[in-house]
């Protein structure tokens, strides 16, 4: 269970996507690896989680909005594809999900990602 993060004035999107990680990461037996939160001009909380051989997870999450990395793939979850912020987190958490049974998320984010040249992470 993350309990470093209780001193930390996270948004309301953060605290819930923390502790969903913590559930997703119990139900399935993954660990977690690394929670972090970081950020000069905005508070993001990056958490890692690890899951048998499958590759790494790293999740960002930020005010109002997510991204994660695992292996080759970079999914990011943005407001303006998605109707409302609850639907946005339950993507991105639906995408964690689905990565850590080792299936491919339904949710994939956003596509205009594509749009910003010489973006990295």
């Amino acid at each position: 269970m993350v309990t470093m993060l209780d001193d930390v004035a996270l948004s309301h999107f953060q605290r819930i996507c923390v502790d969903e990680l913590n559930h997703l990461a119990a139900a399935r037996g993954a660990a977690i690896d690394r929670v972090e939160a970081s950020g000069t001009t905005e508070l993001y909380v990056v958490v890692e989680l690890l899951m048998g051989s499958a590759p790494k997870i790293t999740a960002w999450i930020y005010a109002d909005e997510g991204m994660l990395t695992s292996g080759e793939r970079s999914l990011y979850f943005e407001k303006p594809d998605f109707a409302n912020g609850k639907d946005l987190r339950d993507a991105f958490l639906s995408a964690i999900a689905a990565l850590l049974q080792g299936k491919e998320p339904d949710q994939k984010g956003s596509s205009r990602i594509n749009l910003f040249v010489g973006r990295s992470l």
